[in-house]
């Protein structure tokens, strides 16, 4: 058995080109047993959110199952969503694209499963080769590449998983993920220090304003930084400042 497995693997290495391999130190039973403990993690981890949109309980699933930070995730897609809310009535965006911003912002750093380098590359992969139940071939890709723009790069025209979608899908990919982009920013730290947030338009200009009664310093400087393909997605200038949150203007807010 050793000897023909060793000619099916030096005709793998011929075809492909490879000259040498490197043995891992890990046998297949270690795999196997840490694989065995991540899948019992993620059973004792609680229920998936109770969420409206039954096309998201498929995505807390593949988060799951690639070790995504989950706090970090559902705070990004909660700032995410209340950005999306707050510019909608400004810049006309349409509901269903809310949807596909959530399932992106929920996986945008699931790369991390297989690499820290590039891991918004392999978010767009393991996105777009994930099953998830309610989307089409076409929403998981332009969830796909929102997932991966939202740091780095922005789309360009020889980027060919970003070129496979038509002009409208494009569109969409590029204001949802410039958002993602300030939600991110907005949980530079992983500590969920942003309450809530608010936006005031005059004119081209936009003023952010984040509502926390904690320093949130870290997050200004983390949107000032990525908030370049935001203004040109949206022809604005964004400003960014902080306000303290109380439970009581909270209430006042949503009584309101």
């Amino acid at each position: 058995m050793i000897v023909a497995g060793g000619y099916i693997l030096e005709g793998v290495m011929s075809a492909l080109g490879i000259e040498k391999l490197e043995p891992c130190e890990y046998a297949l039973r270690e795999g196997v047993i840490i694989e065995h403990l991540q899948e019992a993690e993620t059973e004792s981890m609680p229920p998936v959110p109770d969420v409206d949109d039954i096309k998201l309980r498929d995505v807390f699933a593949v988060g799951r199952r690639f070790g995504y930070e989950e706090n970090h995730a559902l705070q990004v897609a909660n700032m995410a969503e209340k950005l999306f809310d707050e510019l909608a009535p400004l810049y006309g965006l349409k509901r269903h694209e809310r949807t596909l911003l959530s399932a992106a912002a929920l996986l945008h750093d699931v790369g991390y499963h297989i690499s820290h380098e590039s891991h918004h590359k392999h978010s767009m992969y393991l996105i777009k080769h994930s099953e998830m139940t309610g989307f089409s071939e076409e929403e998981k890709l332009v969830i796909a590449n929102v997932a991966r723009y939202h740091r780095k790069a922005f789309p360009r025209d020889h980027h060919f998983f970003y070129m496979q979608l038509n002009e409208s899908e494009r569109k969409i990919v590029d204001r949802l993920s410039a958002i993602l982009r300030i939600a991110d920013g907005v949980d530079r730290g992983y500590e969920g220090r942003v309450k809530d947030l608010k936006f005031k338009k005059d004119k081209k200009r936009l003023k952010l304003t984040l509502l926390s009664d904690e320093n949130c310093s870290n997050e200004i400087y983390a949107i000032e930084m990525k908030k370049e393909f935001f203004e040109k997605t949206f022809d604005c200038r964004l400003s960014v400042g902080q306000s303290p949150f109380t439970l009581s203007e909270n209430a006042d807010a949503v009584e309101a």
